[in-house]
């Protein structure tokens, strides 16, 4: 294999990162994250130095969207920060649109488990990340392990089905509406 043919990636998980958001589902002891939210551009040079060429970066749905239909200016500031800061060091960053946790307000409203929910508000977020970010990532991370999301309704088969085929379906809808831009991959948990 030549060396030039090798890339090498990370990932850097929005929780993992930024700890958990006040507007986010999630229902463990606070995080705080990792210090990436103050020092990514130091970051990003360190990790351009190890040979790192790509980053699956988690967009926080929360943080980015903490009601339906509006964007957090501040925190989309923030990431466009980030994109220059890894354009700058040469590191490719791929967007991973849904990691695990999702905003309160769609959680509320049935979250993953619901068709109506996941149909309506899945395709509209994904619509308002690609056209904030759309031109500035090297693709796209739709929902990483969409199995693992649909764990937490593991207890009522009904809602674990729905919210597995829910998920799925979403998968599908983020594919068709990016399908003009960066390649659209998908990130599974092997259990």
């Amino acid at each position: 294999i030549r060396p030039d043919a090798i890339r090498l990636g990370g990932v850097i998980t929005a929780l993992d990162a930024l700890g958990s958001a006040s507007s986010s589902d999630w229902a463990g002891s606070p995080a705080s994250g990792n210090d990436f939210r103050s020092r990514f551009a130091e970051d990003l040079d360190l990790l351009a130095s190890l040979g790192v060429r790509d980053l699956r970066l988690g967009f926080d749905w929360p943080r980015l969207q903490p009601a339906p239909g509006s964007i957090d200016d501040d925190w989309r500031e923030w990431y466009e920060s980030v994109l220059t800061a890894a354009d700058r060091a040469g590191v490719r960053v791929w967007a991973a649109l849904h990691e695990r946790f999702v905003p309160r307000w769609f959680d509320d409203e049935g979250s993953f488990a619901d068709p109506k929910a996941a149909g309506l508000f899945w395709p509209r977020w994904v619509e308002t990340v690609a056209d904030l970010f759309g031109g500035r990532v090297a693709g796209w991370f739709p929902i990483v392990d969409p199995v693992g999301c649909a764990s937490r309704w593991v207890d009522d088969p009904r809602k674990h089905e729905d919210a597995l085929i829910n998920l799925a379906v979403a998968w599908r809808d983020t594919w068709r509406i990016l399908r003009g831009g960066p390649p659209v991959v998908t990130a599974l948990h092997v259990r």
